[in-house]
């Protein structure tokens, strides 16, 4: 029991342990040595003194604690010894020490030996003393011959060393699980209740060694080791180390140096790559400080505004690709650096689309921050720094641009009148005869087909224009090119579209096209569409009109002929179409063989009436060919035209559309392949729902719908729309405004395999929700709609569009990259004797 006061030295004996009850409420323990009469007293010890004899506790701290119960102190003391440290413990003692095992040597989990030092035990942070006394002399010096497994380390009076044999350090097997605390020197712990303290263990370092928790796979370990806890937190480690097999089968391995200023922990981590070519990388405060190389695989849909890539870690070694995809920033250079991002000149990185975007395949030197963990799995955000450089191979060179709608000033020709004719010959018309035919290519020009046979009962009535194809017409009022439906058509899509292309073939191009809004509605409520062909196949022919002169049968093959083309004004093959009202209009004869009459001297086994005058006209026959070999369903004196090929080319269909009881328009941008494998409809003129519009082939992408309130001419205030900064012009000559014409401008940039749409400035790249909705779904994240591209199959086409009635266009201009190369890529021819 407690002392209320330090004793007289005559009642005390030497190493005794004392507690003295202080006026505050504490209970000081001491221990007394009785040759300097002094008394000394240790933070880190629980002391049992011997009042009872040399094995027993003075102060039961666990009641009733016997073998099987708990009990007071009794002959059973060892029992109540293995509760207190929850150790087994065998004994060396002797008969009348007070064990119930007395006067035999034992095995156990811990021996403790008899003698008159004291023996440290440790526990839980606690030093647990005790005093046997052993008439028995211990007579052999090996310690392991005596079992003896640990013993106090004389070199230190609160340490343990391991057992000796001859000379030799002795090991030892534990099994379960380590953990050790390290409590303050000044703990006391109260006797009566010693898990008072020991719960408190969690806020002190300790080192563990202990099952994996986040995991359940048996045979799992941890390792922490925890130097300084957190004061704030004392679950989180401020200095230390923790390694674990981590939660996702990667091994975690972690280092805590301390706090930062701001009271951030400073921790290093390792973290592996299970990928066979990847990298490692260490982490300082969860940023990469060990650089990896990567390389730019794709680009994002804000990369012209963010300057965020798709890269890929790169194996130098292999030269390939690896590991999964991630979005890194390129950050190169800030205007106004030292400025916060946002207010009077604010902070701004400079974008990369200011000089260029960085080529796929450029290599980089990845970094990353931690920004989170989702599901245990750490979220890192990518960076790299990579000034883009001018590349000459992307440098625009113009290939041709043409503007319809301009008057020009000309020379009227008039009669001669003497030496001085004072009369005015200036007069002004449209400047389309400036139009090189030679570089563009333009179907359905105003050039009506006006029949003279025609004019002599009708006059010019519409009777007597046989071509009824849609007109490209030029309006100097709009001013610009658009095309107007035939009066003979059934339908604004039952005839054949306008087509205007430059000649020139090329790879990559850079298409700029101011366009307006059609004027025209379709059947179901949409404007007519525009399609932007690139890189694609067209039709060198434009309008070659010819008559039949003769039909019929030679050896069974059956033929045509025409007149009024030289042979070579017309393709090999092809198909002709009959343009003269009648029964026969819209039909087609297919040809494959084309031949040249014999001479001008009709010959009567032909069929050619002989009222028909045919000469000095180039008489061509035209047949079908075996194994079709199909006869001509028109008539003798037919008027033709060489029907324009349309092919699969890659397209950007415009296509636009119109809400009557909002008065909404809107646009979306539909990219592929055309279809060539549905049949455009001929037979019946009137049908608009099978016509000469016809739909991309499956595979297709598409951008969202982009949607103004109402129409607008560049005039006034603009209807709202979505997504802000869209907006839809009339297209035209307006009066009243800032600037003569209001067009919409659409720049198109083929580039390899991909293609770049702005609508008014306004980047237009594909929608992943709408395309993942279509019959064939497509998975796409880019800012640019992909096309295919092998430079050694197809690796140029011509530019150009296709549009129907009510199509609107005032200029269409066209560049080219050029091709920087070095010739020394070609080797050197090593000649050797």
């Amino acid at each position: 029991m407690a002392l209320y006061q330090i004793p007289n030295h005559t009642q005390l004996r030497d190493a005794q342990f004392i507690q003295v009850l202080g006026s505050n409420g504490i209970t000081t323990g001491y221990q007394y040595d009785a040759e300097l009469r002094t008394l000394y007293f240790r933070d880190s010890q629980v002391v049992y003194p011997s009042f009872h004899g040399a094995t027993h506790i003075a102060e039961d701290p666990v009641p009733l604690a016997t073998c099987d119960t708990p009990g007071l102190m009794s002959s059973d003391d060892k029992c109540k010894v293995d509760t207190i440290l929850q150790t087994r413990l065998g004994v060396l003692g002797f008969q009348g020490a007070g064990f119930p095992n007395d006067g035999g040597w034992m095995q156990g989990d811990i021996i403790l030996a008899a003698g008159t030092e004291f023996i440290s035990l440790e526990r839980i942070g606690n030093v647990v003393r005790f005093t046997v006394d052993s008439p028995i002399p211990l007579n052999c010096a090996c310690e392991s011959c005596n079992q003896i497994f640990w013993v106090q380390d004389e070199t230190e009076i609160a340490a343990i060393r391991p057992p000796t044999c001859a000379g030799k350090l002795v090991g030892a097997d534990i099994y379960g699980e380590l953990k050790v605390y390290v409590f303050p020197e000044s703990t006391i712990v109260d006797t009566n209740s010693p898990s008072k303290t020991l719960s408190n263990k969690g806020l002190y370092p300790a080192l563990i060694f202990k099952r994996y928790d986040d995991a359940i796979t048996p045979g799992l370990a941890e390792f922490e080791m925890i130097l300084k806890r957190n004061s704030i937190n004392s679950s989180v480690t401020e200095i230390g180390w923790a390694f674990t097999p981590g939660s996702r089968g990667i091994p975690e391995v972690i280092w805590y140096t301390g706090l930062d200023l701001d009271g951030n922990a400073i921790t290093f981590k390792m973290d592996p790559n299970i990928n066979a070519d990847g990298l490692g990388a260490l982490l300082y405060k969860g940023a990469i400080i060990t650089k990896k190389p990567a390389v730019v695989v794709d680009y994002t849909s804000s990369v012209l505004s963010t300057n965020v890539y798709t890269v890929r870690e790169w194996n130098l070694n292999k030269n390939m690709a690896t590991g999964d995809s991630h979005s890194a920033r390129n950050v190169w250079q800030y205007a106004n650096p030292q400025n916060p991002p946002a207010g009077v000149n604010p902070q701004v990185l400079l974008l990369d689309q200011s000089i260029d975007l960085l080529p796929i395949g450029t290599l980089v030197d990845l970094y990353a921050y931690q920004v989170g963990e989702v599901a245990g799995l750490a979220q890192y955000r990518y960076f790299f720094s990579k000034k883009p450089s001018f590349n000459p191979n992307y440098i625009w060179t113009n290939i041709g641009a043409v503007q319809f709608g301009d008057i020009v000033v000309t020379r009227e020709e008039v009669e001669p009148q003497g030496t001085f004719d004072p009369r005015t010959s200036a007069i002004t018309e449209t400047a389309f005869r400036d139009f090189e035919t030679s570089q563009w290519g333009l179907t359905g020009l105003e050039d009506p087909l006006l029949m003279f046979d025609e004019i002599g009962t009708g006059g010019t009535a519409p009777d007597a224009d046989y071509s009824t194809q849609h007109r490209a017409m030029v309006d100097t009022l709009l001013p610009g090119l658009k095309v107007v439906k035939s009066v003979y058509s059934g339908g604004f899509f039952s005839e054949r579209p306008v087509y205007l292309w430059h000649r020139e073939s090329m790879t990559n191009a850079l298409l700029r096209a101011d366009i307006g809004r059609p004027e025209i509605l379709d059947y179901v409520g949409k404007f007519p569409p525009i399609d932007i062909l690139l890189r694609a196949k067209i039709d060198n022919v434009t309008e070659k009109y010819m008559k039949v002169v003769s039909i019929g049968n030679i050896n069974g093959l059956n033929y045509v002929m025409v007149c009024g083309a030289d042979f070579g004004d017309i393709p090999p093959f092809g198909t002709i179409r009959i343009l003269n009202p009648g029964s026969a209009t819209n039909q087609i004869y297919n040809y494959n063989k084309k031949f040249v009459f014999p001479s001008e001297v009709i010959n009567p086994v032909f069929g050619v009436p002989s009222s028909l005058t045919i000469s000095g006209c180039d008489v061509l026959v035209l047949a079908n060919g075996f194994p079709d070999n199909k006869a001509y369903l028109g008539n003798v004196g037919d008027v033709v035209e060489i029907v324009h090929q349309d092919y699969d080319n890659p397209v950007i269909r415009l296509q636009y559309s119109f809400d009557a009881a909002t008065s909404a328009v809107s646009l979306q941008l539909i990219v592929g392949q055309l279809d060539m494998s549905l049949p455009y409809d001929i037979d019946n003129p009137t049908d608009e729902i099978d016509d000469f519009v016809r739909g991309l082939a499956p595979g297709y992408v598409v951008s969202a719908v982009y949607t103004q309130a109402g129409t607008w001419s560049g005039i006034g205030t603009q209807p709202a729309s979505t997504p802000k900064g869209f907006k839809f012009l009339d297209g035209g000559a307006v009066s009243g405004g800032d600037q003569a014409e209001y067009w919409n401008k659409i720049e198109v940039m083929l580039r390899d395999n991909q293609i770049w749409v702005w609508w008014n400035g306004l980047l237009i790249p594909p929608y992943g929700p709408l395309n993942a909705l279509l019959p064939t779904p497509v998975s796409i994240g880019t800012p640019y709609f992909p096309i295919d591209f092998n430079p050694n199959i197809q690796p140029f086409g011509k530019c150009g569009l296709k549009m129907w009635p009510g199509s609107k266009i005032r200029r269409l201009d066209i560049k080219s990259q050029i091709k920087i190369f070095s010739e020394f890529t070609y080797g050197q021819l090593e000649l050797t004797s």
